[in-house]
């Protein structure tokens, strides 16, 4: 890369070469990134890569002044503190020094705050803690500390103002109203956040609250316990993050409504003796008594350490982009777009989407066929599709069920000749694949003229699903290996040869020099 060099090994650990500049090419020493792909690439600012499970990461870095490579990773919060607990919330950042003296975030500094405690948990407009004599105290975000009746060893609040604690005994309570509740079980730690309640006992066995998702006023149902070993857990909004015995960290992935217990752990790089989090932001301390931060997308991408790993929760089966931006369908064929870092969905249901200049076109499970021009709602289109695609010059192309293939001409379909189970327009022409996956190009339609086009051209290699981009075309075969097509050029519209790409998908669409894919 651009003064960086990456690699994995066969234990698929990576790494990446330090020190490399003009006066010294070959750096000066290898090092580890937390986590574990078995391919990786890295162009000037961005390292992509895909594990064993096929799983495709990204991750951002930059090359300071003084070219020291640094990682998008957890963030060290420099400060003279010794801080041995850290929580975040809606109302802030507050922690709590190895003397017990309470910190507020302002900024990038830590400011002392009034008064003594062991450990402290942030809400939604309440901050609640407990000190070393087990009393319990709660505050505003802009009162003083008021003491609670009780006695806790361990305090946990919720955005919504929820309050859940465990005593010296392990007994575990619940705040309503004015009192405490008692609740069955024995925890010696408990999170109570948007998904839910969770909390670790002192064998560090892990447990979720039934009925508790969502951060409802509710004492749950039964406890149900889950794989794995966390002295410390918090719950956060479709994640949760704890940390082991020997500090290493987890974030407990494919957290949903549908799922509220989540599919599995994944491993984190870095050491922490404690974790909160809240919304995209989390933040811990290490056994030195240092804080550290980390920020974390969610929905389909959650970075971790800089790595964007894709969660079940929502979980694409088709991607398609262009002019338009980045829209997507999940496996419960709800819309969505991409704004920003994030996804937001979209009204409608959809199975097949394919994005153009101005105009979004998608069918839905009954096979109707949509069409959405700028910032208009959804139209239906006269006609039976079961796939269909759009050029950036708004040509339309589509197969219905029978594999017949149709182009939009002003406001009707031409039928085509051919059979086809998949078709895509675009600045290379229209190309496609057939029930034996055997690939086809339309001759006559390089660079997205509205025509017919003349015979179709048999391609060699076999894909289920094809893109065709700008002097690009992309697509996937049976086995989901990733294949472009080199050489295409208004000369060569067939372009010459087909190279695989490392990492594995099922579907693929491409625009201009971005490539999507599930």
């Amino acid at each position: 890369g651009n003064g960086i060099v990456v690699g994995v090994n066969s234990g698929d650990y990576i790494y990446y070469r330090a020190g490399i500049s003009a006066s010294k090419p070959i750096g000066t020493h290898w090092v580890q990134i937390g986590g574990r792909l078995r391919q990786i690439d890295t162009d000037a600012t961005n390292v992509w890569g895909a594990n064993s499970a096929n799983d495709v990461f990204s991750l951002s870095f930059s090359i300071k002044s003084d070219k020291q490579e640094r990682l998008t990773s957890w963030v060290r919060e420099n400060d003279p503190l010794d801080l041995k607990h850290v929580s975040v919330g809606k109302g802030g950042v507050w922690a709590i020094g190895k003397d017990d003296k309470i910190y507020q975030r302002v900024g990038d500094s830590w400011r002392i705050f009034g008064g003594r405690l062991r450990q402290i948990s942030v809400g939604g407009t309440e901050i609640w803690g407990v000190n070393s004599g087990d009393y319990i105290y709660r505050k505003s975000l802009t009162g003083g500390w008021q003491l609670i009746g009780g006695r806790l060893r361990q305090i946990s609040v919720s955005p919504r103002n929820r309050v859940w604690g465990v005593n010296s005994g392990h007994n575990i309570y619940r705040r309503t109203g004015n009192s405490w509740q008692h609740i069955g079980g024995k925890l010696k730690c408990v999170s109570v956040g948007d998904s839910g309640v969770w909390g670790v006992n002192a064998n560090d066995d892990i447990f979720y609250k039934d009925g508790t998702y969502g951060d409802v006023d509710s004492a749950g149902a039964g406890w149900r316990h889950i794989g794995g070993k966390l002295k410390w857990i918090s719950s956060g909004r479709n994640i949760v993050w704890g940390v082991n015995k020997n500090n290493d960290i987890y974030f407990r992935y494919g957290i949903s409504a549908r799922n509220p217990v989540g599919t599995g752990w994944r491993h984190v790089g870095g050491k922490l003796s404690q974790i909160d989090t809240y919304n995209l932001a989390v933040w811990g301390a290490n056994s030195n008594f240092d804080a550290f931060s980390l920020t974390f997308r969610e929905n389909i991408n959650i970075a971790v350490g800089g790595w964007r790993i894709g969660t079940a929760a929502p979980k694409f089966i088709r991607t398609a982009l262009g002019s338009a931006g980045v829209w997507a369908i999940d496996d419960g064929y709800k819309i969505f777009y991409r704004s920003g870092e994030s996804w937001i969905n979209y009204p409608g249901s959809l199975k097949d989407i394919s994005v153009g200049k101005s105009e979004i076109w998608g069918v839905n499970t009954k096979e109707e066929i949509y069409r959405k021009i700028g910032s208009g709602g959804w139209t239906k289109i006269g006609g039976s599709l079961m796939q269909v695609s759009v050029s950036e010059n708004n040509h339309v192309w589509g197969v219905n069920r029978n594999h017949n293939i149709y182009r939009r001409s002003g406001n009707s379909w031409r039928l085509i000749g051919g059979k086809l189970k998949c078709v895509s327009v675009g600045q290379s022409g229209v190309w496609g694949v057939n029930a034996n996956d055997d690939i086809f190009y339309k001759t006559g339609t390089y660079g997205d003229p509205n025509v017919d086009g003349a015979g179709w051209q048999h391609i060699g290699g076999k894909l289920k699903w094809i893109s065709s981009g700008k002097d690009f075309v992309v697509g996937v075969n049976s086995a989901d290996s990733i294949f472009y097509r080199d050489g295409i050029t208004s000369a060569t519209p067939a372009g010459t040869r087909w190279v695989v790409i490392g990492g594995k998908l099922s579907q693929i669409d491409t625009f201009n020099d971005k490539v999507w894919g599930v």
